[in-house]
């Protein structure tokens, strides 16, 4: 749930924690008012390409907009089950100012084409938390 402050308090772009613990920026709606809107978030589920000596990689700081981040990464399995038959058993989270959603998607994908031209993984999908919700739920 959003901050207990009103939006328009503060300045766009001010970023504060909701009752929820998550995080919350101010922006401007379609008419011009201030709203909090959810931070942004991507996750990108991917497999890794066996035959790759590239196991790691880091992300370069220009690739981020804002205060954009890498906030983590995991596996879509569940640790008893075999990720041989799983098209896209890990996965890497993004977060940040829901301002720069749209361009970080792009420069996600740009990345992660160049992860796929050199063979380090195989297929990659980048996709919303509800989209991960869905896709773990067929494992």
């Amino acid at each position: 749930m959003i901050p207990k402050e009103s939006a328009k308090s503060f300045k766009i772009g001010t970023k504060k924690s909701g009752v929820d613990h998550l995080d919350y920026y101010v922006v401007k709606d379609k008419n011009g008012l201030k709203r909090w809107r959810k931070q942004g978030c991507w996750f990108v589920i991917y497999n890794i390409n066996q035959e790759s000596k590239k196991r790691y990689w880091y992300y370069p700081n220009s690739m981020f907009l804002g205060d954009w981040s890498h906030a983590g990464n995991g596996t879509t399995v569940p640790i008893d089950m075999s990720w041989e038959n799983v098209k896209y058993p890990l996965e890497e989270q993004f977060i940040g100012n829901p301002k720069y959603i749209t361009e970080m998607k792009e420069k996600i994908k740009e990345y992660f084409d160049k992860l796929k031209e050199r063979n380090v993984i195989t297929s990659y999908r980048i996709v919303t938390s509800i989209e991960l919700q869905k896709y773990m739920n067929k494992i």
